[in-house]
């Protein structure tokens, strides 16, 4: 069987390995883009130094035969295994303070009577309904914590993310941002209603490192032990290769029919079966009519860019893997000390440490620069004078547009022209169904769909 993968990002080379599995004597053919393999989960090399796109970890999916496979491929030097308490720790920046018991918006520093009108008007919304709102952020937020917490600070922090009113945003962002809880109740407090689940689902418990056992996490995350996600793709890329893959690369798809494949650089490759791992508005452009239903500047990507440090000490962040920044105004989105969860990520002795920053304006690299280190500063999480060198990567692809007119059209255009793909053509990977857009629901996605079409 010959089959044909665009997008040599994580998707496209798991869906790979799961087809060697599944059919070894399939033909496969990778294409992909770029010069390099693995997408986010690559590199950025800054004089000869290695660094990661953000931060980044392998879960496990709860399905034995997907993780069977998935970590069947050892990056050099082996994994390191993040389980219980320390999966996953995160924090988030919240006026002026780090808070370090787990990455969601704090209001239990607020003075008491302040955190007493919250308190109860969260309970008189959770109480009186629990249908959630679905119609654009604000009102899902409102919907699931009532007005009073929305206008307290959630809606201020969509704002400065997505640089626009929440009442024009899709619920989606709910799920990129760190706002699925919030923590407004003390250990004692959530202690007495912990066995409900739609608390858990608002609530969040206030210290992750002393959770009760029912909710310690029973899937570990892997890191590869010697630093870099590359080493897994790196792995994962000689093993596809030692079962026959071929890989295409710097090489983009200009045309697709039901059985041929064409790049722009000449290659016609006829297929039994293409599985598209790239975005599927990519796929939608070569086989049916642009959909017109919505302004083109409502589908640019936010712009992005990985600021990455090599620092003379380790920075202030505790044991945090990575912490959120909600500061109005700031650039920073998300920060990471990988020496927290990698001792051998240090270079020397000096600490690698990076900066996802999201941007609503145009800046030159210098401003980025700029901004990201002032901020990180202003934080405390490192000085100046730590500052051995400092590089700055604008990320294509970016975060994407959350416009919620725009994402329910897209939606719903995507689905009626994925649906009349032939049978040929299977969309897997980011946003090939609604809301697939984090890894781990992608591979499992992909998994179960290959399952199915070969059984």
């Amino acid at each position: 069987m010959r089959i044909v993968i665009p997008g040599g990002g994580i998707a496209g080379l798991f869906a790979a390995l799961v087809v060697k599995d599944l059919r070894p004597d399939a033909n496969v053919v990778v294409i992909e883009s770029e010069n390099k393999l693995g997408g986010l989960l690559s590199e950025l090399v800054h004089e000869g130094v290695s660094f990661d796109t953000g931060v980044h970890t392998f879960y496990e999916t709860g399905f034995p035969e997907i993780d069977s496979l998935l970590f069947s491929i050892t990056p050099d030097g082996g994994w390191n295994k993040l389980s219980g308490l320390k999966r996953d720790v995160g924090g988030i920046f919240q006026e002026g303070q780090l808070n370090l018991g787990n990455s969601y918006l704090n209001f239990l520093n607020l003075p008491n009577d302040q955190l007493g009108v919250l308190q109860e008007s969260f309970l008189e919304n959770f109480f009186s309904s629990r249908e959630l709102n679905l119609s654009n952020a604000y009102v899902y937020l409102e919907s699931k914590f009532g007005p009073d917490l929305v206008n307290k600070g959630l809606s201020e922090y969509i704002t400065k993310f997505t640089g626009a009113d929440p009442r024009t945003i899709s619920t989606s962002v709910t799920s990129i941002l760190p706002l699925s809880r919030v923590n407004l109740f003390g250990e004692v407090e959530h202690g007495a209603r912990i066995s409900d689940k739609e608390w858990n689902s608002r609530i969040s418990y206030p210290n992750q490192r002393s959770l009760p056992d029912f909710l310690i996490p029973s899937r570990s995350a892997y890191y590869p032990s010697n630093y870099g996600t590359k080493l897994y793709i790196d792995a994962l890329v000689a093993q596809l290769k030692s079962l026959g893959v071929i890989f295409k690369t710097n090489a983009k798809v200009v045309s697709l029919s039901k059985s041929i494949l064409i790049t722009d650089k000449g290659d016609e490759i006829e297929f039994d079966l293409c599985l598209w791992a790239v975005h599927p508005m990519v796929l939608t452009r070569l086989i049916s009519e642009p959909f017109e239903g919505f302004s083109k500047s409502d589908l640019v990507p936010m712009n992005t860019a990985i600021v990455s440090y090599l620092l003379k000490n380790e920075p202030k962040m505790s044991d945090l893997y990575y912490a959120y920044d909600s500061t109005p105004g700031h650039l920073t989105h998300r920060f990471s000390s990988p020496v927290n969860f990698c001792l051998k990520s240090k270079v020397g002795d000096l600490f690698r440490f990076t900066n996802e920053v999201v941007y609503h304006q145009e800046l030159t690299e210098n401003q980025i620069k700029e901004r990201s280190s002032q901020e990180l500063i202003q934080m405390g999480i490192f000085e100046s004078q730590d500052i051995e060198a400092c590089y700055v990567s604008r990320v294509p692809g970016g975060y994407p547009n959350l416009n919620a007119k725009a994402s329910s059209s897209l939606e719903k255009y995507l689905r009626e022209s994925l649906g009349m793909l032939p049978s040929t053509i299977l969309a897997i990977g980011i946003m090939s169904e609604p809301n697939l857009f984090f890894q781990n629901d992608v591979l499992v996605n992909l998994y179960n769909k290959l399952q199915k079409f070969f059984t």
